[in-house]
């Protein structure tokens, strides 16, 4: 029969929206939940919590943040160079928590469960130094803001104020200089 949302998102203490989401999500087939199988009321509570998408480049920062010296390191980036990036309220959870995993959301746990599982099956990521993962990191975020800059120089509104144009060229010539630097950084780092 019918799912009864407004008993069901009590009963399992979840925003009606969030309810309705995952619902939604699992009868199209996807297939990214924590569970699966027959629907039951046993089952419906472990398959409720969609596990979030983790953009690539957050992966190892998540494992890093669990680490006292993990999350130090990872407090002097700045947060633009990732809060954009999906997933990157599961790091903030992370960070959030300082370290206790008892705090975290059912969802976020989950999720660092699998990157650390994922990790120890590759070898590559779990090879790869700070600096080698910051740069990657902030590279991503050059390459997004001198998109950015590019649109906003083929904006009309740009020639009516040469001064704010300018100062968009600058800024975009400075993440070029800084594009060719981390370029050159990251080849270093992969020479044997």
């Amino acid at each position: 029969g019918p799912i009864q949302r407004s008993s069901l998102h009590e009963e399992l203490q979840l925003p009606p929206h969030e309810l309705d989401r995952a619902v939604g999500e699992r009868s199209m087939g996807r297939s990214d939940s924590v569970g699966g199988g027959p629907r039951s009321a046993s089952v419906a509570r472990s398959t409720t919590h969609i596990l979030p998408r983790v953009d690539e480049l957050l992966r190892p920062l998540i494992r890093m943040g669990t680490s006292a010296e993990g999350r130090s390191a990872l407090s002097q980036l700045p947060a633009a160079w990732w809060e954009l990036l999906p997933g990157a309220q599961v790091l903030q959870c992370i960070l959030d928590a300082e370290g206790d995993e008892a705090s975290l959301p059912p969802e976020i746990l989950a999720t660092l469960r699998g990157l650390e599982a994922k990790a120890m099956a590759r070898d590559s990521e779990v090879s790869s130094t700070p600096e080698e993962i910051f740069a990657k990191l902030e590279l991503a975020y050059v390459h997004r803001e001198l998109g950015d800059a590019g649109r906003q120089l083929q904006d009309p509104r740009m020639l009516a104020d040469p001064e704010l144009t300018r100062r968009v060229e600058e800024r975009a010539e400075h993440l070029r200089a800084r594009k060719s630097s981390l370029a050159r950084q990251l080849r270093r780092h992969l020479r044997p």
